[in-house]
């Protein structure tokens, strides 16, 4: 789909009253399914955001991909680990466990681990945004949106 871009600038009015002066211009159409909207892009030029915005969709396919794949290689880890679980099963059924303290035994250390590794994701996102907002105030506008 291709994209247009208009670049305007004023001496008078900030970016947001710009962006709303020129949203009341602009007639609302439609185009297929993509509606034309006024924004203000990440960048002044309009050819740097396409860029950007190419850049920011590989990174986000590739943390996604290496998230499936190391999501992958710790349920194989678990996988793997089933002979020695069942054998240590087996000695603790055979010194008097329960079945309920078992099941509770073996379900809390991957329960932990992943609510271990959501709190610190969200930590390191908390921070990140920290750190993007205080760059500029342009991305504090985008990071205070999200």
């Amino acid at each position: 789909m291709p994209s247009f871009y208009g670049v305007i600038k004023s001496d008078h009015l900030s970016s947001a009253a710009l962006a709303s002066a020129s949203s009341k211009s602009l007639p609302l159409r439609t185009t297929g399914k993509a509606p034309l909207h006024v924004s203000q892009g990440l960048t002044s030029d309009p050819v740097r955001d396409a860029r950007v915005r190419k850049w920011l969709r590989l990174g986000l396919l590739l943390a996604s991909v290496l998230t499936i794949v190391s999501s992958l290689n710790y349920c194989m880890l678990l996988l793997a680990r089933t002979p020695r679980y069942s054998e240590e099963i087996r000695l603790k059924r055979a010194l008097g466990a329960t079945s309920g303290g078992l099941m509770a035994e073996l379900m809390i250390g991957p329960t932990a681990m992943v609510g271990i590794g959501f709190i610190v994701a969200c930590l390191l996102c908390t921070c990140g945004m920290m750190v993007i907002s205080s760059l500029s105030p342009f991305y504090g506008q985008l990071v205070s949106g999200s």
